[in-house]
C-alpha cells in the first residue's frame, strides 16, 4: 500500500473523529460510538477490502489491547 495513502487515511480518521467529538457535545452520543458505527459501516460497504485485510488478523488484537489501554488512560 502506499505510504502516502496510509497517511492521508490516518489524517482523514484524526478530522472524523474530531468532527465526532464535536457531534457528541451536542448529541450527547459517545464519539466512539460514532467511529464504531462507522467502522462496521465501511466493512459492510467495502466487501472487496475485506479480504485483504484477512492478513492483518494477527494485528488486530495488539491494535484493540494497545485502545483499551489509552481509554483507560485517558480517564
Amino acid at each position: 500500500m502506499n505510504p502516502y495513502l496510509i497517511i492521508i487515511i490516518l489524517c482523514g480518521l484524526a478530522v472524523l473523529s474530531y468532527v465526532y467529538d464535536l457531534v457528541a457535545s451536542w448529541s450527547r452520543i459517545p464519539s466512539v460510538l460514532l467511529l464504531m458505527g462507522t467502522g462496521i459501516a465501511l466493512r459492510h460497504l467495502t466487501p472487496d477490502l475485506a479480504a485483504r485485510s484477512e492478513a492483518l488478523t494477527h494485528v488486530i488484537p495488539i491494535l484493540g489491547t494497545v485502545g483499551l489501554i489509552m481509554i483507560v488512560l485517558e480517564g
